[in-house]
């Protein structure tokens, strides 16, 4: 038997396949970023992402241990970042791209007050001075 012939594959099949690959990810990523709901009510946090693979998060007051804002230059430039919220049992939860985290996680944070203690520290501290 002799070969004739060897074939190969273009590189501009790998780079067609890998182009297709990032528009599925990044597709994927704005998708998520769309599809992104936190609301905040009196006894928990509630949270869905997703378009096609739904994750819904709901996490009651009592059980959030921690809230953490990370962002990088443009989210600093342009006021978003991602929300890290660390439960009691050690689950971590995040939400990227959200618009003014500072002053969700405040509110997140004014919310458990007054539902594990019953009052705000601003209050408790202002009514002992």
């Amino acid at each position: 038997e002799k070969i004739l012939y060897k074939a190969r594959i273009s590189w501009a099949a790998y780079v067609i396949a890998l182009a297709l690959l990032l528009g599925l990810l990044v597709t994927g990523q704005i998708s998520s970023l769309l599809t992104t709901e936190l609301t905040l009510t009196n006894k928990r946090l509630l949270g869905r992402r997703g378009l096609f693979w739904c994750r819904n998060m709901v996490v009651k007051h009592a059980d959030i241990h921690l809230i953490r804002i990370r962002r990088g230059l443009l989210g600093s430039i342009f006021h978003y970042g991602t929300l890290v919220i660390l439960s009691r049992d050690g689950k971590k939860i995040l939400f990227r791209g959200i618009s003014a985290p500072d002053d969700l996680k405040m509110q997140i944070e004014e919310a458990v007050e007054i539902s594990v203690l019953g009052h705000t520290l601003s209050e408790y501290v202002s009514e002992r001075f």
